[in-house]
């Protein structure tokens, strides 16, 4: 049923949750996790990233540098089994980075309710609001 999961993190414990329960899911359907973190757009013309506020901070190698950390903070401590794991880090606007991937032929993706961002207090995320209403595969969004 699933052979290919798409896990969005930001290294929040909401995302590490979703890996965790992705990792079940994987590992009774012997799936495939894609462990995917999207940094803020790169702008073309500076080669950096804008942060919150839309100041230009990161740059294309800080974006890479920022996703290996995240990427640990997801995985660390967490018995991954025999669960075959990729790890991506593109630069885009998280929600859309997200579909974009999704729409590689992935089964299912899974998210965490809320995030990092401006709005982390709110009942569900912006950006995973995004993904559930536009993704074409089933969302599973973990509390």
């Amino acid at each position: 049923m699933f052979k290919r999961i798409l896990v969005a993190t930001d290294g929040s414990g909401y995302s590490r949750r979703a890996f965790i329960t992705a990792l079940a899911i994987a590992e009774k359907f012997d799936a495939v996790i894609e462990l995917l973190y999207v940094a803020a757009s790169v702008d073309a013309a500076s080669g950096a990233a804008p942060d919150m506020h839309g100041q230009y901070l990161m740059t294309a190698e800080t974006v890479a540098e920022s996703g290996k950390k995240i990427m640990k903070n997801t995985i660390d401590g967490i018995d991954t089994g025999h669960v075959k794991i990729l790890q991506k880090t593109i630069a885009a606007k998280p929600a859309a980075g997200i579909l974009k991937e999704i729409r590689r032929d992935f089964d299912l993706a899974v998210m965490g309710t809320r995030g990092h961002g401006l709005l982390a207090g709110t009942v569900l995320g912006s950006v995973t609001q995004r993904v559930l209403a536009d993704s074409p595969c089933p969302v599973l969004v973990v509390k």
